[in-house]
């Protein structure tokens, strides 16, 4: 119904996507939702498609399970904010 930045904003498309996408993250750190954010993370779909938004934040090429899971969340997230 009303745009999402009325007066205007410099964020790119993927950042406003990244935006949502955090925003759904840290809603699911509450204790009841830490079930459904892990199958989430499992559900996640693959990295076609946000190629861009993963390079914004570094998880393009993860670096260990620490990354990978970051990887994961984030596409769980991307996907659960379109």
């Amino acid at each position: 119904m009303f745009p999402e930045y009325p007066l205007g904003t410099d964020f790119t498309v993927e950042e406003r996507d990244l935006l949502r996408a955090l925003n759904w993250l840290k809603g699911k750190f509450k204790l009841s939702e830490v079930l459904e954010l892990g199958k989430a993370a499992l559900d996640a779909p693959g990295p076609e498609g946000y190629e861009r938004h993963l390079a914004r934040m570094g998880l393009d090429q993860p670096q260990g399970l620490k990354e990978e899971l970051y990887q994961r969340l984030l596409l769980a997230g991307l996907a659960a904010a379109r």
